[in-house]
C-alpha cells in the first residue's frame, strides 16, 4: 500500500475529532502534517499531545488566510506519495482514507469526497435535518443511515446543470477533504496562491 501525507490545516481550529478520525485509520507510514496559520496559543497548547506522537508533525504558515498557500506549504513537506488534504473542521467518516487510498492506487490521478451538512450550528442542524441532530449522531449511525435521512446528498450539486457536470466531475473537487498523487498535484501546479478569502481555489486546482 501507498502512503498518504496527511495535510490538516488549523487557525484557531479545535483539531482533535479531526486528528482522531484520522488517528483511527492511517496506516504504519503515512504522516500528519499540521499547517498552523497564526493560531492562538492556546489552540496550539491543546495539540501538544499529538505532537509527540510519530509522524505528526506542526509548521507554521508565512501568511494569514491564504488556504492554497497553507496546503502547498504541506505539500512541499510531504515524504508520502499520496497527498490527502483535510480542512480544520472536517472530521472523516471511518474508512473514507482507505476509499480514497484505493482510488489513487488503482490510477486515478486525484479523489474527493463529499461532506455531511457541515458548517452549521446545532441549532441550524436540527432545522435542516427536522431531527435532533447531535442526538442522531451520538449513537454513531451507519453510513447507510445518512443516506435514509436525506443527509449525504451535496445540494450544491443543483446549481450547476447535470449535462455538465456529467461530462466536468472536476467541478465537485472542493476541498473540505480531497487527495492527489504528490506528482500529479506538482504537475497541476499545486493550488493556485492568488486566490484569496474562500473558495474557488479548490475547483480550480480540479479544472
Amino acid at each position: 500500500m501507498k502512503n498518504f501525507s496527511i495535510v490538516g490545516l488549523c487557525h484557531n481550529n479545535k483539531l482533535e475529532w479531526v486528528l482522531d478520525a484520522i488517528l483511527r485509520q492511517r496506516i504504519d507510514g503515512d504522516e500528519i502534517i499540521v499547517v498552523n496559520d497564526h493560531s492562538d496559543k492556546e489552540y496550539i497548547d491543546k495539540l501538544q499531545p499529538y505532537l509527540r506522537l510519530d509522524d505528526i508533525k506542526l509548521i507554521d504558515s508565512d501568511l494569514v488566510g491564504n488556504r492554497s498557500r497553507n496546503r502547498n506549504i504541506g505539500a512541499k513537506n510531504a515524504k508520502n506519495p499520496l497527498l490527502l488534504f483535510v480542512d480544520g473542521d472536517i472530521v472523516l467518516m471511518d474508512n473514507c482514507m482507505n476509499l480514497i487510498r484505493m482510488t489513487l492506487e488503482s490510477g486515478y490521478a486525484g479523489a474527493f469526497g463529499n461532506i455531511i451538512q457541515g458548517g452549521n450550528t446545532p441549532m441550524q442542524m436540527n432545522l435542516l435535518a427536522g431531527f435532533d441532530y447531535l442526538k442522531f449522531l451520538e449513537q454513531n449511525p451507519p453510513i447507510e443511515e445518512f443516506y435514509k435521512k436525506d443527509l449525504a446528498y451535496d445540494k450544491r450539486a443543483g446549481l450547476i446543470q447535470q449535462n455538465i457536470l456529467s461530462k466536468s466531475e472536476w467541478q465537485y473537487y472542493y476541498s473540505g477533504y480531497c487527495a492527489a498523487a504528490k506528482t500529479s498535484f506538482f504537475d497541476c501546479g499545486m493550488f493556485n496562491e492568488s486566490f484569496v478569502g474562500w473558495g474557488a481555489e479548490d475547483v480550480e486546482f480540479g479544472y
